[in-house]
């Protein structure tokens, strides 16, 4: 009954959202994986990996850029396609298609509020920049792997374990999946709003706010804005704000471009 209600509490824009979002997930996603099929690839890993043929390694040439970059030549497509939308037309990818960012979104939705952790409040930017420098460079001169923390391996295995797959079962009960279920459950399903590993772990949120951020300068693209004559200071769209993007600064609403995912 609760979870009833908290489905039919949902604005009807944001249900148009999440519509998309489920529908992400049964193209990306076992037991379907309508997308990575196409490409002949079980998961978004390998060619159609999207985080790390841009990692940088100790020596690394520009040759070997181009070799990381052709062995996931379909992930560099799907960024650049990602990367060039948010410009014009704001976080789409993020908002509206993510399904490894709108899966815990969903889940945390339907869970108790009294259970969740409030990460919004933390300073976003700081913490997700040092952590993208992190993941591009201190990680692979370590020889850690940039799969280590990834939602991107975590979620598509909880699909494929609960479809029957021995690799996601596998993966589950392995380390680096117990790290990353771990990981996904606070910042993901316990997180307020569902979106903290968005807002502080995820690289490609971490280049998309970088663009988004750029995009927002000119007056031809599209972005959440305020008309600050027509602010009343209800405080209302700060409080609501998936990812905290959203101040109030002297009685008037700010949005923070790094951090804002166009969710409406």
């Amino acid at each position: 009954m609760q979870v009833m209600k908290k489905l039919r509490a949902i604005p009807n824009g944001q249900k148009y959202r999440y519509g998309l979002i489920m529908l992400s997930c049964a193209l990306f996603f076992a037991p379907f994986l309508i997308l990575p099929g196409l490409v002949d690839n079980p998961d978004l890993c390998g060619k159609v990996c999207i985080r790390r043929f841009y990692l940088y390694f100790p020596g690394m040439t520009l040759d070997d850029l181009g070799a990381q970059m052709s062995v996931a030549i379909i992930g560099v497509i799907a960024l650049s396609a990602i990367l060039i939308t948010t410009f014009f037309f704001g976080r789409i990818w993020c908002g509206y298609l993510c399904p490894v960012g709108g899966f815990p979104e969903l889940v945390s939705r339907l869970l108790n509020d009294r259970w969740k952790i409030e990460y919004r409040a933390l300073p976003q930017v700081p913490i997700r920049y040092g952590y993208f420098a992190t993941y591009l460079l201190l990680m692979p001169m370590l020889g850690i792997s940039a799969c280590t923390l990834c939602n991107f391996i975590t979620v598509p295995r909880i699909f494929e374990a609960f479809s029957g797959g021995l690799m996601g079962i596998a993966f589950l009960f392995s380390t680096v999946g117990i790290v990353n279920l771990g990981l996904l459950f606070l910042l993901g399903f316990s997180a307020s709003k569902g979106r903290a590993y968005c807002q502080f772990l995820c690289p490609i949120g971490a280049i998309d706010g970088i663009v988004n951020r750029l995009g927002a300068k000119f007056r031809f693209t599209r972005r959440i804005r305020v008309e600050r004559d027509r602010c009343t200071g209800c405080n209302v769209c700060a409080r609501q704000c998936m990812t905290g993007a959203i101040k109030m600064v002297d009685r008037v609403a700010v949005v923070d471009q790094f951090s804002c995912m166009s969710c409406h």
